[in-house]
C-alpha cells in the first residue's frame, strides 16, 4: 500500500470513531411530555450535561425545577432526581434510547408508587423539523 492510501484509511477510521462517540452522546436539550402518577399529562424541557462519566439533568416542567444525576451505558440512561424546592420528594427515571433520538422512559417517586412515563424529545430535532415547516413527530414506526 502506498502512503496515501494508509493515510486516507487511517482519517476514515477516526472519522467513524468520532460519530460513533458523538452518536451515542445523550448531552443536550429536549423537550419533555409524561404522565403523572394521576394521568394528567406534563410538559417541559429538559438538559442534559455531561459530567465526567456522568450525566447531570435538569428538568423545568411549568416552572417546577427538578434536578438529577444519572449514568447511561447501552443506550439505556438511568437518573435520580428530586424536586429543587423540596428535596425530600425525590425518585428514578430510567430512558431507553431510540432510534430517533428520543429517550423513552419510565419513572416513580418515592410519594406515588406508580410508574409513570416521560419521552424525551432532541430539541434540534424538533428545531430542524418546524424550519421546515413540519411539526415534530408524534411516534414513529419502524416497518420491516
Amino acid at each position: 500500500m502506498n502512503r496515501l492510501t494508509v493515510l486516507l484509511a487511517l482519517c476514515i477510521g477516526i472519522v467513524i470513531s468520532s460519530l460513533a462517540i458523538a452518536a451515542d452522546d445523550i448531552a443536550g436539550d429536549y423537550t419533555c411530555k409524561g404522565t403523572n402518577p394521576d394521568g394528567s399529562v406534563y410538559k417541559g424541557e429538559v438538559k442534559i450535561k455531561k459530567a465526567g462519566d456522568a450525566y447531570v439533568i435538569t428538568w423545568d416542567l411549568s416552572g417546577q425545577k427538578h434536578s438529577g444525576v444519572g449514568l447511561y451505558l447501552n443506550d439505556v440512561f438511568s437518573a435520580t432526581w428530586a424536586y429543587n424546592n423540596a428535596p425530600q420528594h425525590h425518585g428514578v427515571t430510567t430512558y431507553q434510547k431510540q432510534p430517533n433520538g428520543q429517550l423513552q422512559g419510565k419513572w416513580i417517586s418515592v410519594r406515588g408508587g406508580r410508574v409513570n412515563t416521560e419521552t424525551l424529545t432532541p430539541a434540534k430535532a424538533n428545531d430542524e423539523r418546524r424550519s421546515r415547516g413540519v411539526e415534530p413527530l408524534k411516534s414513529v414506526r419502524i416497518l420491516n
